[in-house]
């Protein structure tokens, strides 16, 4: 090959570097800006010959780079592309996911009647302001003077009434039961649903049954299509035990609610342990207990106060477990006499648990013995 021949080489090799430049400007900017024939121009006595051979390493190994070069832009193109198909894929996914939840959002707001919607009206109470009636089933409660009365007879425990409104206002329905299954809990709750109103002055503010199965508490709005679960967020306790209690849960549970100075006297007799009995009264000055000459006056002051809170856990209404209990000899007898009047309960302890029968009332009542124990002292307790 002659002198022309070489240049014709250099000129297609720069052609196709010049090419790649255009397209890719990014990718094959190392490729040197100096001609090829620059090592002829330094050598200019060097043969023909060896002129031809160094023109071809020169193309060949330019060549080469520029290959290479090009093959790593295209196996990176190529990455990219695979990269880019698997975030469309993963968007698509993402927007299906989207559009099937909002479709599902869509169905329950169509199915679910306006006045069953979660969180609000029948079976939430969204403001206890005003509030004076309550009916939850055979249970009425009535506001009268700044004090709850049940079922015209009983005053109200105040704590378990400040607790229902709690749950009542945290109460959300879960989801709403329809088809055989929920036209079957229709049933159940028309024939054996407690019902539980509300009401403002004249105003009905809730009115709805509930009805319990398995555990799961169930509801249908006075107005309402279908059944409703409800569920309390964040509580294990089921809402249908709470608005099913008996009467006796219901009652106001303080025996006595005086404490210092407001006690007269107090006795407590055991029958196995006769030498224990407890006999405090009130002097002019401070309470004395029978049988103690050195009175520890800072324990006696905490055990008078302590009977501010002397309650009982429930009544029970058993008539025959109150007779049987009352042919047993008590495990104590308790007389309490205050400012307000005299009261008392006989203590029976068992296998099955704890009881008493108030006097003179002679209603059966049950005891929490972890909480009663501290009202069962003995004579020694108040010797300093």
């Amino acid at each position: 090959m002659g002198e022309e021949g070489d240049y014709m080489q250099h000129a297609v090799f720069w052609s196709d570097v010049n090419s790649l430049r255009r397209h890719y400007p990014g990718q094959v900017m190392r490729v040197s800006s100096q001609p090829p024939c620059q090592w002829h121009r330094k050598h200019p006595g060097e043969s023909i010959a060896r002129r031809k051979v160094s023109v071809c390493n020169c193309v060949f190994a330019r060549r080469s780079y520029v290959f290479e070069r090009t093959f790593r832009y295209f196996a990176v193109l190529k990455t990219d592309c695979i990269l880019t198909a698997k975030l469309k894929i993963l968007l698509a996914i993402i927007v299906l996911e989207l559009a099937a939840l909002g479709s599902w959002f869509y169905q329950r707001s169509t199915d679910m009647p306006a006045n069953a919607s979660v969180g609000e009206n029948y079976f939430t109470l969204t403001d206890t302001a005003g509030i004076d009636r309550i009916i939850l089933g055979k249970n009425t409660f009535k506001l009268s003077n700044g004090e709850w009365q049940l079922n015209e007879h009983y005053q109200a425990d105040k704590p378990l009434l400040r607790e229902l409104f709690m749950l009542l206002r945290k109460v959300e329905v879960q989801q709403l039961i329809t088809g055989a299954e929920g036209e079957s809990l229709r049933k159940d709750l028309e024939t054996q649903g407690q019902t539980v109103e509300l009401w403002r002055g004249n105003q009905q503010v809730l009115s709805f049954k509930v009805f319990g199965i398995k555990g799961n508490a169930y509801a249908i709005a006075k107005d309402g299509k279908a059944p409703a679960a409800l569920y309390i967020p964040g509580y294990s306790l089921n809402i249908y035990e709470a608005l099913t209690l008996p009467e006796g849960e219901w009652r106001n549970k303080n025996l006595v609610s005086t404490g210092w100075l407001g006690i007269r006297s107090l006795r407590i007799r055991y029958s196995e342990t006769p030498d224990q009995n407890i006999d405090i009264r009130r002097d002019n000055e401070f309470y004395k207990v029978a049988g103690v000459q050195q009175l520890d006056s800072a324990m006696l002051y905490r055990y008078i106060e302590s009977y501010r809170g002397f309650r009982v856990y429930s009544f029970v209404d058993n008539p025959s477990l109150r007779d049987s209990l009352r042919r047993l000899i008590p495990f104590c007898e308790m007389e309490i006499e205050t400012l307000n009047g005299n009261s008392g309960i006989n203590i029976y302890t068992s296998r099955s648990g704890m009881y008493g029968i108030t006097q003179p009332a002679n209603e059966l009542v049950r005891l929490e013995p972890r909480y009663f124990a501290r009202f069962l002292v003995r004579r020694k307790d108040f010797e300093r």
